[in-house]
């Protein structure tokens, strides 16, 4: 069963019980690899580009490239491919909890804070 979801207001309830996540490459492919699921990117933004390409080349995500680019049948082959091969999902889903930890931001604060002087955040 496939379900196509729109404006999701909360992506981690989503997510907890999905198998694998067909998606564009976008913010949505942090998530997804930091919970352990399965991606497969399909190009459809100029500003998606460079994470599609790098979820592609660290074997974090199956990356199809420009839907503009791809045939029906190049995609229906694609789909298939990756939702049959469950040893390459769970590589991808190891990669992704392996690369992507879910505490960026927290690092992100920390290193401003450090800049700025004042060691008193804390997790």
């Amino acid at each position: 069963p496939v379900t196509w979801l729109v404006d999701v207001r909360d992506m981690p309830a989503v997510l907890q019980n999905a198998d694998a996540a067909i998606t564009a490459p976008g913010g949505t492919c942090a998530e997804l690899a930091a919970m352990g699921i399965p991606i497969l990117l399909i190009t459809i933004a100029d500003n998606h580009v460079r994470t599609g390409e790098e979820f592609g080349a660290q074997h974090l995500a199956v990356s199809l490239g420009w839907f503009s680019k791809l045939s029906i049948a190049d995609l229906a082959t694609a789909l298939r491919n990756f939702l049959v091969d469950a040893e390459l999902r769970s590589e991808i889903a190891r990669n992704g909890q392996a690369k992507v930890d879910g505490m960026g931001a927290c690092r992100v604060v920390e290193a401003m804070l450090t800049i700025a002087g004042d060691r008193s955040f804390t997790q």
